[in-house]
This record gives structure tokens, sequence and C-alpha cells, in this order.
């Protein structure tokens, strides 16, 4: 049996620019899955305790990318208010701009010079959350590249 190395060296190639568009969609849809995992598990405020509309750090959760080449992609999943790591990690909030911060909650005023406030994780369960799906996708995808890429050049 005779091998054609032109032919192998076409069929590789081609394999690798198929590997690189399969790479970019399973970023993609990887973010995408991390950011809606993400969201089901965001803190949802209540009317009368809380400054921000009632889901509104749901709401924040963006996708940045993928970008990248060559096989390798990456980006970011991550929330646009700004006090969403605030509410991933918890921590301390002192007053910066006047002697006390002022709030209100359940229509009473209040007014502290520091607060200390929970953590309540919502990305890291969310992409915890995710790890499997995106695994079983990946999988699926690249092995589907390959085949496809095996049945043009058999």
């Amino acid at each position: 049996m005779a091998i054609e190395v032109k032919d192998c060296i076409a069929g590789i190639e081609k394999l690798s620019k198929n590997l690189d568009s399969t790479m970019h969609r399973i970023t993609r849809r990887a973010l995408e899955t991390i950011q809606v995992a993400g969201a089901s598990f965001a803190p949802v405020g209540t009317p009368g305790n809380t400054t921000n509309p009632p889901g509104d750090l749901k709401r924040s959760i963006d996708v940045s990318g993928p970008r990248g080449g060559r096989g390798l992609y990456g980006g970011e999943v991550g929330p646009t208010v700004i006090y969403g790591r605030q509410r991933e990690l918890g921590g301390h909030l002192y007053a910066k701009r006047a002697k006390y911060m002022r709030f209100v909650k359940w229509g009473v005023v209040y007014y502290r010079k520091h607060v200390y406030q929970h953590p309540h994780p919502y990305l890291k369960p969310g992409r915890t959350a995710s790890i499997e799906p995106i695994w079983v996708m990946a999988n699926k995808q690249i092995a589907g590249t390959i085949k496809g890429s095996e049945a043009e050049h058999v």
C-alpha cells in the first residue's frame, strides 16, 4: 500500500483548520454555559431591601470572548455591576466619600461607618456545576470534527 505524503499533509492541515474552528466553538459554548449557570446561582434582592433592582446582578453577568487563535482560546465570564465581586467574595465596606454610608432597608434609613457583607458565591458554584457538561460537549465536538475530517480523506 502506497501512502502519498502530499495527501497526508493536506489531510493534517485540513484537520488542524477544522480543530481550530472547533476549539473556538467549544470555548464560546463553555463561556455561555458558565454564564447561564452563574446566573442561576446569583442572589436576587427583595424590593425594599436592596439598592439595585431585584435581578440586576443576575442580568449583568456577561461573556467576554472567546479570543485567541491557533486552537488556544479563552475568555471571561463576570458581572458588569460594580458590586458583583463584593457579593461573590463578601467583605468589609467603609464610608469613603462621606463620614457615613447611608442606605435604606425596609423603609428605614441607616447610617454606618462600616458594614460587613457576607459572601454569596454565584460564579464559583456556576463554574463548578458547568465542568461536567462542558467536558461532555467538548469531547463530542472534537470527536465529530475528527470523524468529519476522516470521512473527507478516506
